[in-house]
């Protein structure tokens, strides 16, 4: 399983409760939604199949007046 936000890939540790660690200024470039939201794409090239979830951020949690030692995105 391939998880992609826009166009990159994340490196991800872990099956079905996996996690991320990704540096802030890298998130902050990524593509954030209306209402503070980042889309994540499962991909299974095996499969050649794609499921597109969407997971609410902390407003202001990628601004550049906070700074945060980590940040948890949960999808359900």
């Amino acid at each position: 399983m391939v998880v992609r936000i826009g166009e990159r890939d994340l490196a991800v540790e872990g099956d079905r409760a996996w996690q991320a660690t990704v540096p802030l200024n890298v998130a902050r470039a990524w593509p954030i939604a209306r209402n503070y939201a980042v889309r994540l794409a499962f991909v299974d090239p095996d499969a050649g199949t794609e499921r597109v979830e969407t997971v609410m951020l902390p407003p202001g949690s990628l601004g550049s007046r906070t700074e945060i030692a980590s940040l948890i995105i949960s999808a359900r």
